[in-house]
């Protein structure tokens, strides 16, 4: 028979701990935590002013969930300095206009010199229904859904996802802005959706990151789609943003679609892109 390795102390000691165990197994349950009503719970007059936009928005039905955080934060304008409602200055809200310009899209005011940039920093209306801009303003819900009634959007950047699903109707394509990539295969995919939008009356964004190169060549196939010279569309959307400049390889394709369209160049690569010259394409 073989001998316990337990002493007389060890046997002591598991009867204690057995009866602590015991002991808590005894306890009583601990007290339900306090039952807090939300509804006397006071909302910041902030709270209250946004609940009621969103309600007059029908954004939001009145129920204070996630879908209130997640409505706010759509209805936000990332800048700072835009934190007007969305259709004005807002109640309260007091700037130094003295010898300022006032933006006519988000009605803050700015000095000339400030207007400059402060305008790219919205979409820039190329037709009445064509907006063209970048990820800033895909992002931007108060810009899309108050101020410029967007309900389509192109998103011609590979880098990018689709921001809002769920609230617009979306087509995105995977296309670099880099000398190797070729646009000339997609422009009729984005004109056939830029045509549905607004065949149906709707209002649409096309973008990239900066609304400069990718999203602005396709702006400029589809004007030339509907009737315009490379050099008239391209003049046309530089007019409305100045800060366009399709890279050399998709000057190119623009140029074979003007060449597919009506036989013959109004303008040269150089005159959209100086740098087109100095690059060789296959």
């Amino acid at each position: 028979m073989e001998q316990s390795d337990f002493t007389d102390t060890d046997n002591k000691n598991c009867e204690n701990i057995e009866q602590e165990s015991q002991q808590l197994v005894n306890l009583p349950p601990p007290p339900p935590p306090p039952q807090i009503n939300l509804d006397s719970i006071k909302l910041s007059t902030t709270d209250e002013y946004i609940q009621k936009r969103l309600k007059n928005m029908q954004l939001f039905e009145g129920k204070q969930s996630d879908e209130l955080s997640s409505k706010i934060q759509k209805i936000e304008d990332i800048d700072e300095r835009a934190k007007a409602d969305g259709e004005g200055t807002g109640e309260g809200l007091k700037e130094d206009i003295e010898g300022k310009i006032q933006c006519e899209r988000c009605e803050h005011y700015f000095t000339q010199e400030e207007m400059k940039s402060h305008k790219i920093q919205h979409s820039s209306q190329i037709l009445d229904f064509l907006y063209l801009g970048s990820s800033y303003n895909s992002n931007n819900y108060k810009e899309l859904k108050v101020r410029t009634k967007i309900s389509y959007i192109l998103n011609v950047a590979s880098e990018l996802s689709n921001v809002y699903p769920e609230d617009f109707t979306y087509l995105k394509l995977d296309i670099d802005d880099i000398i190797t990539q070729k646009i000339y295969g997609h422009f009729q995919e984005c004109i056939d959706f830029i045509e549905k939008a607004r065949s149906e009356g709707k209002n649409i964004l096309v973008h990239c990151i900066q609304g400069i190169s990718r999203s602005a060549s396709v702006v400029i196939a589809y004007l030339m789609y509907k009737g315009m010279t490379l050099k008239e569309s391209y003049d046309f959307v530089k007019e409305r943003r100045s800060v366009i400049k399709p890279n050399p390889s998709f000057v190119r394709d623009l140029l074979a679609y003007e060449l597919e369209l009506y036989q013959k160049n109004s303008c040269t690569g150089e005159y959209i892109n100086k740098l087109y010259k100095f690059l060789v394409f296959d």
